[in-house]
C-alpha cells in the first residue's frame, strides 16, 4: 500500500471514530518506523492530510443523538417547561393588568380554549324581559343551557343587536332559530356561530297575579371550538 493511501485509511478511520488523535499520531508513527526504507515526507503528510480533509466527516454522533429518545424527550420537556412558564407569565400579566375574568378570556380566545361566558343566576320580574350581553371571542359551538328553578315559564330568544333594538321598540324583530323556545322551564341548545356580540333574552309575558312575581333563572353559556 503506497503511503499517501495509507495515510488517507488512517485519516478515515480517525474522521469515523475508530481512531482517537492520540491513536492516529501513534498508528502514523508506527507505520513510518517498520515500512522498510520508508520516511515521513512533509508532502505525503500534507497530501494524506489534504484528501482526508475531502472526504465526508461522518456524523454518527449527531446522528445517534437525533435519534436517540431519551435526548428527544429531555429536549422536548425542556421546551414544554419554557412555554409552561410563557404562558404563566403572560396569563399573571393580563391578570393584574385587567383582570382575572378579562385574562382567562383572552388566553382562551388565543388557544380556542373552552370559555365560560355566562354562569349565573338572574331574576326576571313578571311581565318583563331581560338581556344577557354575550361576547363570543371565536367562531365556535356555543351551548346555552337555561332553567327556571322558582317562578314562572319564560320565553327565551338569542338575537342580534338589532334584533334587541327591534324587540325593545316591540317590532317585528329576527331570532337565531336554533337558540328560541316559549313557555319553558328548561331548554338546551348547542349551534355553531361566528365570532361576535349577543344577546340572551328571558321574556316572563305573565301578569304576576296567579303567578310568581319574580322567576329565578339559572343561566349557563359556554363556547367551545
Amino acid at each position: 500500500m503506497a503511503i499517501a493511501e495509507k495515510l488517507i485509511e488512517l485519516s478515515r478511520l480517525r474522521d469515523t471514530g475508530a481512531l482517537t488523535d492520540e491513536e492516529f499520531a501513534v498508528a502514523k508513527k508506527e507505520f513510518f518506523s517498520h515500512e522498510p526504507g520508508s520516511r515521513e515526507p512533509q508532502e505525503a503528510a500534507h497530501l494524506g492530510s489534504a484528501q482526508a480533509t475531502s472526504l465526508p466527516r461522518s456524523n454518527k454522533g449527531t446522528s445517534s443523538q437525533f435519534l436517540n429518545p431519551k435526548a428527544n424527550l429531555k429536549t422536548l420537556l425542556r421546551f414544554a417547561v419554557i412555554i409552561a412558564v410563557l404562558c404563566g407569565g403572560i396569563w399573571l400579566f393580563l391578570r393584574f393588568s385587567v383582570g382575572e375574568k378579562a385574562a382567562n378570556t383572552i388566553v382562551g380566545t388565543l388557544v380556542k380554549a373552552p370559555v365560560d361566558l355566562q354562569d349565573s343566576v338572574v331574576t326576571v320580574e313578571a311581565s318583563s324581559m331581560m338581556s344577557i350581553p354575550l361576547s363570543l371571542p371565536y367562531t365556535g359551538s356555543l351551548s346555552v343551557m337555561v332553567e327556571v328553578v322558582r317562578g314562572n315559564p319564560m320565553d327565551v330568544f338569542l338575537v342580534d343587536a338589532s334584533g334587541l333594538q327591534e324587540m325593545k321598540a316591540g317590532n317585528r324583530f329576527a331570532v337565531l332559530s336554533d337558540f328560541e323556545a316559549i313557555k319553558t322551564k328548561t331548554m338546551s341548545r348547542t349551534a355553531r356561530l361566528n365570532n361576535g356580540v349577543y344577546y340572551l333574552v328571558l321574556r316572563d309575558t305573565s301578569l304576576g297575579l296567579f303567578s310568581s312575581s319574580t322567576s329565578d333563572v339559572k343561566v349557563r353559556v359556554k363556547l367551545s371550538a
